[in-house]
């Protein structure tokens, strides 16, 4: 791992961290280890990264074994059922700490950042930055901007006025839409990105403390895989410590709002002004209707066809449907309006 940037493909760290930089840097106290072992990644219980820095909020929901992360930040009562060969440091508010710990260490991850180097002009107005690579017959057009060591596959086509940002990677055969903006992605082949896609910007992730709303650092990646289609007015988020997946030939349609965290599966398909909110999840082959969304965290299964307009507060196993909000199965939910109309009737005035 690259004690340079953590791993990490498009953040710098700021400094090392070991694990007294962790006890100072979050206020808490080292419980056991060594405070000069050195931490190497962020990541979260669920993905549990060999020599990562990680927090346990609630042990009620750990499920994930801890053996060979670095570091775990925990509250003091929960000492007992953290089973690690790292240390382990307590503190009062876990996820705040760490927070501010991938603060301090990505400081540039807290809200807009910068998106490209020192580029150089082209006769037709477009920005390359001289790091780029770009393979054969990538049509560039007037007034888009090439970042630092940004890769661009053969016959990519990149519109008037986009800007990929530093360290992007965009496979072959791509058409990436005028005024769209791309960082902390890398995207595959032959995927159709339409004009104003807004990609890998950081997500919509506070949390509440004492002293007001705390914002939560965005260091991890979007990912989109082959034959994806993006239409227009899409904004996808970037993950938080993890990735945002975006699935092999899934369709996203105009005005979807993909939140961080989010997997969306292959094949999958979203209708415009679908809402997925955090860490949530869509199956293989899934349909969502129009203005359809998805709570925080809640999963559906391969094949689920969800209506439009549907609000979705729980996990729907794979290959049913569901409607209505708070959804239910279609069945159940169209018997409900039937009856409700049913009753409406009965009770019509003379």
């Amino acid at each position: 791992m690259n004690n340079k940037n953590f791993g990490n493909s498009f953040f710098k760290a700021a400094r090392l961290l070991t694990i007294e930089d962790v006890a100072t840097l979050s206020g808490g106290e080292v419980v056991s280890g060594a405070p000069t072992a050195q931490v190497w990644s962020f990541s979260t219980t669920k993905a549990a990264a060999t020599g990562a820095l990680c927090f346990v909020e609630n042990t009620q929901k750990l499920s994930a074994d801890l053996r060979e992360v670095a570091c775990v930040l925990c509250k003091p009562k929960d000492v007992d059922q953290i089973s690690t060969n790292g240390a382990v440091v307590v503190v009062a508010e876990p996820q705040l700490a760490f927070s501010k710990i991938v603060e301090a260490v990505f400081p540039q991850a807290i809200g807009p950042m910068e998106l490209t180097g020192p580029f150089v002009i082209n006769d037709n107005g477009a920005s390359v930055s001289g790091s780029a690579a770009l393979e054969a017959d990538v049509l560039i057009q007037p007034g888009a901007v090439i970042g630092s060591d940004v890769e661009v596959g053969q016959g990519t086509v990149i519109g008037a006025n986009a800007v990929i940002a530093d360290g992007v990677k965009i496979g072959r055969g791509c058409h990436i839409g005028a005024t769209s903006t791309i960082q902390c992605a890398f995207i595959g082949d032959h995927v159709a990105i339409h004009p104003g896609v807004q990609i890998g910007q950081d997500g919509f992730g506070y949390l509440p403390t004492s002293n007001g709303l705390h914002k939560l650092p965005h260091i991890g990646r979007v990912i989109i895989q082959n034959s994806v289609e993006i239409g227009s007015g899409t904004t996808i988020d970037r993950g938080t410590i993890g990735d945002t997946v975006i699935g092999e030939g899934a369709k996203i349609d105009n005005l979807v709002q993909v939140a961080h965290n989010v997997v969306v599966g292959r094949h999958a398909v979203l209708c415009a002004q679908v809402g997925l909110a955090g860490s949530s999840a869509v199956g293989d082959g899934a349909m969502m209707g129009g203005r359809a969304a998805l709570a925080d965290g809640v999963e559906i299964g391969a094949g689920t066809q969800v209506a439009a307009t549907s609000g979705v507060m729980n996990n729907i196993p794979p290959g049913e449907r569901w409607a209505g909000t708070p959804a239910q199965k279609a069945r159940t939910f169209f018997r409900e309006q039937a009856a409700l109309r049913k009753l409406g009737k009965a009770n019509k005035p003379s």
